[in-house]
């Protein structure tokens, strides 16, 4: 049912253009900066404030660095060329 669907929300050329980056982008820096005129509005010290600007715009890049990373680990470790480095000796295959 939602196959087709997922074949458009692809990463490919023709569904990304410069467009949508653009417009990713733009989405983002409106996004960070309506929390930071939020984060300015409130009666915190300048020092609170400043850790909580810090921290909206580090966890979705270090998000994106730890998904990345899970993501570099799982490709390596199921890699073929890993398996000599593995507990789990793979089974002989009977001829």
């Amino acid at each position: 049912m939602l196959d087709p669907l997922l074949q458009k929300l692809d990463l490919s050329g023709p569904n990304l253009g410069p467009q949508a980056l653009v417009l990713c982008i733009i989405l983002y820096a409106v996004v960070v900066l309506c929390t930071f005129a939020s984060i300015a509005s409130q009666g915190f010290n300048t020092r609170p404030k400043l850790l909580w600007c810090a921290l909206v715009l580090l966890v979705p890049f270090a998000g994106i660095l730890v998904y990345l990373g899970a993501c570099i680990y799982l490709k390596l470790r199921t890699h073929p060329s890993m398996a000599r480095f593995s507990r789990n000796k793979p089974k002989r295959q009977e001829s």
